[in-house]
């Protein structure tokens, strides 16, 4: 037996050499491999493979094999260096950055290795990727059923094939919508994610034809994506603007006039135009709409239009076709774009031949309309309450008692009293509430709070500019912010849910430094409050929003925490320096500037680089790819970062001293 201690497999030649008793020998040589003593190929943990992260700290793990005292950790770089690392235990950390080759793919791999130096087989490589790149939407396509629709967003199901520049964490889907811009009107519509693989989203909106009682989003709107985020958790970047704008259009909306003949009043030319929405402009109706009259009986007479302009169509007939009784007239037509839309209009004889107003009693209710409440005579109809068919009374608001009511609504010039009786259920409901009891009408699309409900004993009486369906609740909850509030420059936008009575803007305030700052509506239905004066510091302050509504609820918000941007700051970071092959810088400031440059100086002072930037919030990351005007990658030496910000009428520089190791 022949005992041999090697560290490393060795390739060896071995001599034999026997004797017999007389003193003659013969030599027996051969050739062979000595294998050192075999250690197990360890198992990875982290990270796994195709793993990617937005951090240069990277951390690594491995299962122990038995006999290893230690492990040798190989990381090769993008540009395919390797780096070896000893490490006493199953885990260490490394700071790639120190590397020197910036973001890329990089592979692993980890042996183990004994008390006497011998080392066991290696892994296979695993990759990982480092990436503190924010992935883009860059583009967005449209797929709508109708041909006609000519790129626009039309009447029914638009889908959206939205393309990323990179790989997407799928399990962190964005939420997309479709907003106005300025000067366009309409509440954002929500987009539903059909499908999400890789760097491909499908989503769609469905969209529905104007009416009055639907006031959908029309005109240009932009696509806006939030919360997503690639799979090294970067943050999705803001959509270019080049790519998100699209023009919505779902008309067509019919309008009609009508007028009487002089001669025979009762012979009535009525004029129909399509819209592309309410109180939007006209639109082209290829071919005539149908029209079609229902009498009282529900019997239907279909009439010819005659054909006017592109927009518009006329219609004749006489009163007797409908037994010069009340009707209803429907009109169904399609634009340009291939939208279909239908709408109907109830028209009364009062409506034809208007008679002056008048008090308007009925056995629970009086309605007392004052003179030039309307700019025409006018008959009004009151139906009994259990006659009236409206939408669903809001939950934010207690059903009290509903009241006999116009059907139709009518805004009147003049407030008009409303004076009625309570019913014994509707008296002991307001026992407690009184104050908070008030008259609400509704305009076709939600319950508009009028005026309080002063009550006396068992009648009440109170104020109103409309006609219309009516109903007397309570409004016991306080308004209150939904979501996290926004901070644009000096401005802050809140959502809020207040779906009663109402916000009282004369007593609802943000509360600031002990001042009280009035609060603005918007269209889109968010509040904002501009500040004037949060001082002159860099940092941060906290405010409170006092919310009152018209029925006096009132409710106070936490802490509110806001940037004070009375002077503009910035700060400059970059990262890593020294630098190779690429150079990182983020800027960070109290204020969306204007304008912004960066501009590269070397030691000379002469200017090797510039370029503009878009700074689109106050927090935003760059990078310099270490090259010249030219294109050519810069010489290894000393350079200066510098940044020009423009805020109105000042402008803010900042330098940095860069090292560059190429």
């Amino acid at each position: 037996n022949l005992n041999l201690n090697v560290n490393i497999d060795t390739n060896t030649h071995i001599t034999l050499r026997a004797y017999d008793k007389a003193g003659n020998y013969r030599d027996y040589t051969f050739r062979a491999k000595m294998i050192a003593d075999h250690l197990d190929i360890p198992e990875k943990s982290v990270p796994y493979n195709g793993a990617s992260t937005d951090l240069f700290f990277v951390s690594f793990g491995w299962s122990p094999v038995q006999d290893a005292i230690s492990y040798e950790l190989e990381i090769i770089t993008p540009n395919q260096n390797r780096n070896n690392f000893n490490v006493n235990g199953l885990n260490t950390t490394v700071n790639i950055a120190a590397l020197g080759e910036g973001e890329g793919l990089y592979s692993w791999n980890i042996r183990a290795v004994d008390s006497l130096g011998n080392k066991g087989p290696a892994t296979l490589n695993t990759n990982f990727t480092v990436d503190q790149t924010q992935p883009k939407i860059t583009s967005i396509q449209l797929q709508d059923p109708s041909p006609e629709s000519q790129g626009r967003i039309t009447q029914g199901i638009t889908r959206f094939i939205i393309s990323f520049s990179e790989a997407m964490n799928v399990n962190k889907i964005p939420s997309l919508e479709l907003r106005p811009i300025e000067g366009t009107q309409g509440q954002a519509i929500p987009l539903q994610v059909l499908s999400f693989f890789e760097n491909t989203l499908t989503a769609q909106a469905e969209l529905e034809a104007p009416s009055p009682n639907n006031q959908s989003l029309q005109g240009f709107v932009r696509v806006h994506a939030m919360n997503g985020e690639d799979l090294a958790t970067n943050s999705l970047a803001p959509i270019d603007s080049g790519i998100s704008l699209f023009e919505i259009y779902t008309g067509p909306h019919f309008e009609a006039k009508f007028f009487s003949n002089p001669v025979d009043n009762e012979d009535l030319i009525f004029v129909i135009k399509g819209f592309i929405s309410d109180g939007g402009r006209a639109t082209e109706i290829p071919d005539a709409p149908s029209v079609v009259l229902i009498d009282s009986r529900n019997r239907e007479v279909a009439l010819d239009p005659l054909r006017l302009t592109k927009e518009s169509f006329a219609v004749n007939f006489n009163l007797s076709l409908v037994n010069n009784n009340n009707f209803t007239m429907v009109i169904t037509g399609e634009d340009k774009y291939g939208n279909t839309n239908s709408r109907s209009f109830f028209i009364t004889i009062a409506d034809i031949f208007p008679g002056p107003p008048q008090q308007i009693l009925t056995s629970l209710l009086k309605i007392d309309i004052p003179s030039g409440s309307t700019t025409k005579k006018q008959e009004i109809l009151v139906i009994p309450a259990t006659a009236l068919a409206v939408s669903a009374y809001p939950k934010e608001l207690e059903l009290i008692q509903p009241l006999d009511s116009s059907p139709q609504l009518l805004p009147l010039l003049k407030e008009s009293t409303v004076t009625g009786s309570l019913l014994s259920s509707a008296n002991s409901r307001i026992a407690s509430s009184q104050s908070k009891l008030g008259l609400y009408v509704h305009n076709g699309s939600k319950w508009r709070h009028m005026g309080v409900a002063r009550v006396k004993q068992n009648a009440f009486q109170a104020k109103s500019k409309y006609l219309g369906p009516m109903a007397l609740m309570i409004d016991n909850q306080a308004p209150k912010i939904v979501g996290q509030p926004r901070q644009i420059g000096q401005k802050l936008e809140f959502e809020v849910a207040e779906n009663g009575s109402g916000i009282d803007f004369n007593k609802s305030a943000f509360i600031f430094r002990g001042k009280r700052n009035p609060l603005n509506n918007q269209d889109n239905g968010y509040l904002d409050v501009k500040l004037n004066e949060v001082g002159h510091e860099f940092g941060e302050a906290d405010g409170q929003l006092e919310l009152v509504d018209l029925a006096g609820n009132k409710s106070l918000s936490k802490n509110i925490n806001i940037a004070l941007q009375g002077t503009p700051q910035a700060q400059i970071y970059v990262y890593p320096n020294p630098a190779r092959q690429t150079l990182n810088y983020e800027i960070r400031t109290n204020f969306i500037p204007k304008a912004a440059e960066m501009y590269i100086y070397d030691s000379a002072g002469d200017r090797v680089y510039s370029e503009s930037l878009d700074m689109n919030t106050m927090r935003e990351k760059y990078q310099w790819p270490l090259i010249n005007t030219s294109g050519d990658i810069v010489h290894r030496g000393v350079y200066f970062l510098r940044i020009k910000l423009v805020e109105e009428t000042r402008t803010l520089k900042k330098t940095m001293k860069v090292v560059v190791l190429n």
